[in-house]
């Protein structure tokens, strides 16, 4: 009788204080995480048609941020794609207050008889190594006249892992998101009083919270360093050469296709470094710093040697006022990081509508 009084009271308490889809998420096997879905080709990517409760985020039918928008590019339409990861999708502020939805305001300003769209491509926790496939799966398709690339923070995960590996092979793993936590779901069904004991924290009685987050899932933390490997992976500056050429790939691939690439740098405020990849721990702050410097350093080279449009945040950016954590804007930030990228931009685009005999009157 008192078990049975326990599971009634867990039920009522789930009902009253649970999302139904956060219930049914762990109630089901099923692919879709929040913002996220099951991909076979990057782990995870955006989930289609996604709407979160409070109207701030939400996704295309074809898993981009923001509002949707036609495949086809129609004459006449200036499109730019920005590409990268969390800082790029906008974690922290609503669709269109993004630096790619303020972007889109500060190009509609500059050519104002085009039709102007912005796609956000970023996904959280995404590396240079989905940037590159996603480019040509994803991005070149739409047609953009100019693509901003932003990626580097997350690489220096991989990059400080053990047993690295140049394809970051050492650092993702496959997961099929529909059967994480198998048995426990259904256990899940019928007793919502073992749910609330499993589920507590980062969870109990076998249940794995990790597994359920698609961004931290597809990590193999197997091969996940110490403080002092930390330290010591740091020091190999060979660990930068997959960054660089999955930067390079990316461009010669868009130009083949006569597509314009900027690249971006990401600021890294180590005091205010926040990452579920490795613990926050001051004795590894310092190594964090310097892998996201050197990738930043990365950046700029090969925007200089490929002679490509850089857009510099980290050197500009790097402010207190403007992050929320180490590396993702607040709205006064995004504001910033758009008026940074349209300088970058504008050239590219204002000489590509000349050509065509499109430019602005």
């Amino acid at each position: 009788m008192a078990l049975a009084g326990l599971e009634a009271g867990a039920r009522i308490w789930v009902a009253r204080r649970w999302p139904a889809e956060h219930l049914y998420v762990l109630t089901h096997h099923t692919p879709d995480r929040g913002r996220f879905t099951a991909d076979r080709m990057f782990g995870y990517s955006l989930r289609p048609n996604f709407r979160d409760g409070s109207g701030r985020f939400n996704h295309t039918s074809h898993g981009f941020r923001g509002r949707e928008f036609p495949l086809e590019k129609t004459p006449g339409t200036v499109r730019v794609a920005v590409m990268g990861a969390s800082t790029i999708y906008g974690i922290y502020v609503d669709d269109e207050h993004t630096s790619s939805g303020l972007l889109k305001l500060r190009i509609e300003k500059a050519f104002p008889d085009r039709t102007v769209e912005v796609i956000n491509g970023g996904v959280p926790g995404w590396t240079s190594a989905e940037t590159k496939r996603a480019l040509s799966t994803r991005t070149l398709p739409l047609k953009p006249d100019v693509i901003v690339i932003a990626d580097g923070r997350n690489d220096m995960y991989p990059q400080l892992f053990n047993h690295y590996r140049e394809d970051y092979s050492h650092y993702r793993r496959q997961v099929d998101f529909q059967y994480s936590n198998y048995s426990h779901k259904i256990l899940f069904r019928y007793s919502h009083l073992f749910l609330l004991l499993a589920t507590q924290g980062g969870g109990h009685l076998g249940f794995s919270q990790q597994e359920e987050n698609p961004a931290y899932a597809v990590i193999d933390y197997r091969n996940a360093p110490s403080e002092e490997e930390v330290r010591q992976n740091s020091t190999d500056l060979t660990r930068t050469n997959a960054f660089r050429r999955n930067l390079e790939d990316a461009i010669r691939t868009a130009a083949s296709q006569r597509v314009a690439v900027a690249l971006s740098t990401i600021p890294f405020l180590p005091e205010k470094y926040a990452s579920g990849v490795l613990p926050r721990d001051p004795k590894t702050l310092p190594a964090l710093a310097r892998q996201a410097n050197r990738n930043n350093e990365v950046i700029r080279n090969v925007a200089r040697d490929l002679n490509t449009p850089l857009v510099d945040a980290a050197a500009l950016l790097t402010r207190r006022e403007l992050l929320r954590d180490d590396c993702h804007f607040n709205t006064k930030g995004e504001q910033a990081y758009a008026g940074l990228i349209f300088e970058a931009i504008q050239p590219v685009l204002t000489g590509k509508l000349l050509a065509n005999g499109e430019a602005s009157r």
